[in-house]
């Protein structure tokens, strides 16, 4: 390996276990600025040595211990530190018929790892997700793919779970998916952070395909969330603001559509405290040339607390006038037709009566 990345790689111990299992302790792989780029505790794989000779790769489980991987770039421009081994271990002869994949991995665990990603001439963003500075510990996953093919996929997420350095705390994520040339499905799909699960019902998609591209057209997909709650704070490390909304929200949604347009037949949201409720549905349509959109609120309310809290997240001075007017609750339409937008507008508080807009 040394010679064939032309860097330090160093190997503790070798247990080679009866016919098709191994297990190899204390890995580590160097870049070569003489940094290490991985290191991992034990990697343990099992192979259905059978499917290999039918040109098919049969993994009955692999096992990932303590790995930390490190990345990173001096620039935006220059090359990764692994990409000399990513080179290494690409073919290169490109006029080879490359045989197709024919992947099958029964169980894949990973546990107690991290990975980091830097990008030196971009400056670090404390508290808020920085994809040029990426730092995710404490990785645990159980996957199993079925099948990976060129033309389908089929792959359970049995769970995933990390935290990321911008406050991201993924508790648990699991879902199934199965795609062919044809359609894709997202099953059981559940999303757990400290204050949120997010469920959703079967998501489906079915399109054409041409030289593995999606026809353009041929996209339809519909899906809806099942009972869903969510709390913003946990969402903070995109908008750090969000850490003023700490209550818990149930969230529902249906929705359908194509590659040119998205009807959203319902989208509810109402708070568990009673500070926020809100009933809209809409469209929104010709992605492609001049949009298209509509959308129709039956109730939105909020509360004073729920007025200073906007606020404070929006950190405008004249925002704080919301609070006085007291309970807020509007309704009203709007739309575009890609040149005008028109909107109506009923709003009652507890302090100034009954308005009403045209605009």
């Amino acid at each position: 390996l040394s010679g064939m990345l032309d860097t330090e790689v160093r190997i503790g111990t070798v247990d080679l276990g009866f016919l098709n299992r191994i297990i190899i302790d204390d890995v580590q792989v160097y870049d070569r600025k003489h940094n290490e780029a991985l290191h991992a505790a034990r990697i343990a794989v099992k192979i259905d040595l059978a499917s290999l000779l039918d040109n098919k790769i049969a993994i009955s489980s692999a096992q990932v211990f303590g790995t930390h991987i490190k990345l990173y770039q001096a620039s935006k421009d220059s090359d990764l530190n692994v990409r000399f081994i990513i080179d290494a271990l690409s073919s290169k002869d490109d006029k080879k018929e490359k045989k197709p994949l024919d992947l099958r991995i029964n169980t894949f665990i990973m546990q107690h790892s991290s990975i980091s990603y830097d990008c030196y001439d971009v400056a670090p963003t404390p508290h808020k997700f920085n994809p040029s500075h990426i730092d995710i510990n404490d990785i645990s996953a159980h996957i199993s793919v079925k099948a990976l093919k060129k033309d389908s996929l089929d792959v359970i997420v049995k769970k995933l779970s990390f935290k990321e350095q911008s406050g991201l705390n993924l508790t648990r994520l699991a879902f199934h998916i199965n795609a062919n040339n044809n359609r894709a499905c997202l099953q059981k799909f559940y999303l757990k952070m400290p204050g949120t699960e997010l469920r959703f019902n079967d998501i489906t998609a079915t399109y054409r395909m041409d030289n593995s591209k999606p026809v353009e057209g041929s996209l339809r997909f519909n899906g809806s969330t099942a009972v869903s709650s969510i709390t913003l704070s946990d969402f903070a490390f995109l908008l750090p603001t969000l850490r003023y909304f700490d209550d818990k929200w149930t969230i529902a949604a249906a929705v359908n559509g194509s590659d040119k347009n998205i009807n959203i037949h319902k989208l509810s949201i109402n708070s568990h405290s009673g500070v926020f409720d809100m009933d809209a549905k809409g469209y929104i349509s010709d992605f492609d040339a001049k949009p298209r959109w509509a959308i129709a609120v039956s109730n939105i309310s909020f509360t004073p607390e729920m007025s200073a809290r906007i606020g404070k997240c929006l950190n405008k001075d004249g925002v704080a006038i919301l609070p006085r007017l007291g309970h807020i609750q509007m309704s009203g339409n709007a739309e575009s037709d890609g040149r005008v937008t028109q909107a109506e507008i009923s709003l009652s508080t507890g302090q100034a009566g009954d308005i009403a807009a045209n605009f």
